[in-house]
């Protein structure tokens, strides 16, 4: 059952996304583009991330948005000078779910750091990313040398705000899936 809905739900997700790119022309983009890629657990079907793609379409300042829905990815492309890495994802948290209006995708930005190989490493990003304003919690993934940011409801931080921090703390940062800088 759960299935048939997925399937049916789906293809009214793809005539709404259709008819999205059909909307009046957003504003151009002005900054440098970000390249982000958000983890985004709340996926049951490949229609969630129809969904999600659909409605991040209308989200001014962003480019563009492709949810992989086996990896439960996003990958975003977004100018942060007309909305920042937290915006992003308080935007796919209040997109319309495919699966009902009281479920919600939650979305956390992944960050590169590639010196992070133990657990000391790992909680010096952790402590040091919880003390940016609009942060909520960074949780490190050891295998991936990642850490995924839950943003509070309120705030604007960006991913370079994000990876300054890092920085400054003594750890080499970036987007996660970028080439960092040696």
């Amino acid at each position: 059952m759960r299935t048939l809905f997925c399937v049916a739900t789906m293809g009214i997700m793809t005539l709404t996304a259709a008819s999205v790119g059909q909307e009046a022309s957003r504003q151009p983009l002005k900054g440098e583009l970000t390249k982000a890629i958000y983890m985004v657990p709340n996926q049951h079907c490949p229609a969630c991330g129809t969904a999600l793609e659909g409605a991040m379409k209308k989200v001014q300042g962003i480019k563009s948005t492709t949810v992989n829905f086996p990896n439960k990815l996003a990958i975003v492309e977004f100018d942060e000078s007309a909305i920042s890495a937290q915006e992003v994802s308080r935007a796919m948290f209040q997109a319309p779910h495919a699966m009902g209006a009281n479920m919600k995708y939650g979305a956390f930005l992944l960050l590169s750091v590639p010196d992070a190989k133990d657990k000391a490493t790992g909680a010096k990003a952790t402590v040091t990313l919880g003390k940016v304003e609009g942060v909520a919690k960074a949780v490190f993934y050891p295998q991936s040398k990642s850490v995924a940011i839950q943003f509070s409801d309120k705030g604007k931080a960006t991913s370079a705000e994000l990876i300054k921090a890092l920085e400054d703390a003594g750890l080499k940062a970036g987007q996660y899936g970028a080439k960092i800088k040696k």
